[in-house]
């Protein structure tokens, strides 16, 4: 399959590229075993790294990042495993970052990963909510922003953020 492509694209030196290659990385993992086999590809480490050099570099990083954040979405909603939930997890902290960027396309993806990725782990939802990180506030702000929630473009930023809510409302 393409994906072996893919990863190798993601290591190439054109920003485009890359992009092309995490959105399409994302397509693919709505299905079962192309998510799992992400999981074994240590998928999550070698975008990370991208991003933050992407970052460094001043490339197309919002886009980037949101184009992850729809992958990390995918993953979770699509595979549910211990594995899965060991990559995922620890992007928590990074995601609730993201709820404030000014880049509406990662607003809402950032939301709908986390949602995800919490409904994955009751518990690990239990011990973001004990460990006294600011939530509440922070989906608050997100809800704040949101002037008419009723436009299309609104419409997946309050969905996201009504599924973080649910997730957080063990």
């Amino acid at each position: 399959g393409p994906m072996p492509a893919l990863l190798g694209a993601l290591k190439l030196d054109v920003d485009q590229t890359k992009l092309d290659a995490v959105t399409s990385l994302a397509d693919l993992a709505v299905d079962k075993v192309n998510a799992s086999r992400l999981v074994d590809f240590d998928l999550v480490s070698t975008i990370e790294r991208v991003r933050k050099q992407m970052q460094i570099d001043g490339g197309p990083f919002e886009l980037f990042t949101a184009a992850a954040a729809r992958l990390y979405a995918n993953m979770a909603a699509t595979v549910q495993t211990e594995a899965m939930e060991a990559v995922l997890l620890p992007l928590l902290p990074k995601l609730v970052e993201q709820w404030t960027s000014d880049d509406h396309t990662l607003r809402a993806f950032s939301l709908h990963a986390f949602a995800n990725i919490l409904n994955m782990n009751k518990v690990a939802a239990a011990d973001m909510v004990q460990a006294g990180y600011d939530w509440h506030a922070r989906l608050r702000s997100v809800f704040e922003r949101v002037k008419e929630p009723l436009d299309p473009a609104n419409a997946v930023i309050v969905e996201g953020a009504a599924k973080a809510v649910a997730a957080l409302c063990l």
